[in-house]
């Protein structure tokens, strides 16, 4: 829908920790694979709530599409201190993506 983006603009322009929204514009961004835009609204996302894992995996993984590894990297390793127990089920995908970048260069991850 062509007012879906700009409706969803003006939410994040009122209130820029709001999830949903974001999430939203980061599936839409998505959806047409431009992954520019998606890294644009992780990094966003990450700035308003750090401590959001989902950020982290969604805009590792956007750079690792576009090849940025040496960055996919440490996008990762910024949202490593926010894996706990609490947020188990959701860590689960997100240390697979962590070792990418390192199979990608042929090293492997340390602890």
């Amino acid at each position: 829908d062509s007012a879906f983006v700009p409706a969803t603009r003006r939410l994040l322009d009122i209130d820029p920790t709001d999830n949903g929204a974001r999430l939203m514009m980061v599936q839409d961004a998505l959806n047409r694979k431009d992954y520019g835009e998606t890294i644009t609204q992780c990094r966003e996302g990450i700035r308003y709530n750090p401590k959001n894992l989902i950020y982290y995996h969604i805009g590792g993984g956007a750079l690792f599409q576009e090849k940025r590894y040496e960055e996919s990297l440490a996008l990762f390793e910024e949202g490593r201190p926010y894996v706990i127990r609490k947020n188990w089920k959701q860590c689960q995908t997100f240390i697979p993506l962590l070792r990418m970048p390192f199979t990608r260069r042929g090293e492997k991850m340390k602890p």
